[in-house]
């Protein structure tokens, strides 16, 4: 039996490798211990799942908000749910008992919750599964403390949907007779018509309101025919296929806008770039980063119970110029602030580089040729000067001459310095 060759590098390497290895995983902990800090773990449970951009948008805001607040001392963790699919009993205690097996023996030192579907489930399960761990939500329709019933540590971020000022505009912009609202049927789009019929009646608008709260696409194209250019449509959440099933948000918007022959109105940004016009949108991230903000402060040390519901949503002016433009709608008629995306580029927009290198040149041009006419005149004035201060001076030394008759002697007498005497001389001028 031949015994193995003794390779010293293969040997240092494994020595590096194991070095490696341990320091990677001691490093965190002991930076933390050096810091006084301890580490977080954070768990975020989401209702829908990364289907949808919205849930995206949370769960990317979440992680970079922490990421920059705490300096890499927070470990966050995801759970999507998919209940814009599944939420029957039955579903939610399948998922109690998968949650429970999966983290058992495990603690978090914060939840935040997003939408509320994920809210009803921990208001059900938080205790049993994870215990009293404070809990911070976002994304929640309707807020109101009844959502929170029994749940101790709990605060968050309602997501209070610009729903009045939307249909508001809605109705200044568009003439039609009548005002349609697509919706999906999820405990969203449920609570969102209870908002539009609220708006609609605060409002006092006079037109025909027609609410289809769960449509299907099949359904959408049929009525998309009934519907003129002018009248109002509101897209309060997805639509279904025709087999039921929530279609995907970027999917929903471009069937919605390509359907029916008006501008459609929404009230989330994720449907900006479908085909849709915008309105007072809100936005995942901006409710993501508001939870975690709060979700930072009580890791920090302070009291969930101290931390008011922020009810505020961050919600903004969103639309898309080139779907305004179609419709004949003015950009100088929307709110002061307004954000619009796919505006027509212009000469500045697409040569911003070049014009300024161009308008740069043409200004150090402009100087240079200044320059130089100011110095050729100065030269030329200079000349003229010296020209002139010549002809002076030759004009000044000749006296004029007298004219003398032909023949005649004259004498003249030129005053010398030397010993100071006289020197007289004849002249015979002529002959």
């Amino acid at each position: 039996m031949v015994s193995p060759r003794f390779d010293p590098h293969e040997y240092v390497l494994l020595l590096l490798f194991g070095f490696l290895t341990i320091f990677g995983a001691v490093t965190p902990s002991v930076h933390a211990q050096q810091s006084g800090r301890p580490a977080h773990r954070v768990l975020v449970i989401h209702s829908y799942s990364t289907d949808f951009q919205w849930t995206r948008d949370l769960d990317n805001a979440v992680r970079e908000t922490f990421a920059a607040r705490d300096d890499g001392f927070t470990s966050v963790r995801s759970e999507f749910l998919d209940m814009k699919q599944h939420n029957s009993e039955d579903y939610f205690f399948a998922l109690a008992q998968f949650l429970a097996a999966k983290h058992a023996g495990r603690t978090f030192d914060l939840l935040i919750v997003t939408d509320n579907l994920a809210l009803e489930f921990l208001r059900r399960y938080r205790d049993a599964i994870f215990g009293p761990v404070p809990t911070v939500f976002t994304g929640i329709n309707e807020y109101s403390p009844a959502l929170t019933a029994g749940l101790s540590n709990v605060t968050g971020v309602a997501e209070d949907l610009s729903v009045h000022d939307t249909i508001a505009l809605a109705r200044e912009t568009m003439r039609g007779d009548t005002m349609f609202v697509f919706g999906d049927g999820t405990v969203t789009a449920q609570k969102t018509v209870i908002s539009v019929e609220r708006a609609i009646a605060d409002l006092s608008i006079e037109r025909d309101v027609r609410i289809f709260t769960a449509i299907t696409i099949g359904s959408l194209r049929e009525i998309a025919g009934e519907i003129d250019p002018d009248d109002i449509v509101v897209l309060i959440g997805s639509v279904l296929t025709d087999n039921g099933a929530v279609a995907d948000f970027a999917y929903a918007g471009r069937v919605v806008a390509d359907a029916v022959p008006a501008p459609v109105f929404t009230l989330w940004d994720f449907f900006i770039g479908t085909g849709v016009a915008g309105g007072k949108l809100s936005s995942g991230r901006e409710q993501g980063a508001a939870a975690a903000h709060i979700g930072a402060d009580i890791l920090a040390g302070k009291d969930p119970a101290t931390i008011p519901v922020e009810r505020e949503s961050p919600s903004r002016w969103i639309f898309d110029a080139t779907v305004l433009n179609d419709a004949g709608i003015a950009t100088d008629a929307l709110p002061r602030g307004t954000i619009l995306v796919n505006t027509q580029p212009t000469i500045w927009n697409e040569y911003r580089q070049e014009l300024v290198f161009a308008l740069t040149a043409m200004v150090i041009m402009a100087v240079l040729i200044s320059l130089l006419i100011f110095n050729i005149r100065n030269r030329s004035l200079a000349t003229h000067r010296i020209t002139a201060g010549k002809g002076g001076a030759s004009q000044g030394n000749s006296p004029p001459r007298e004219e003398q008759p032909a023949g005649d002697l004259q004498y003249s007498q030129h005053a010398g310095h030397d010993d100071h005497r006289s020197v007289g001389t004849f002249v015979f001028q002529g002959l």
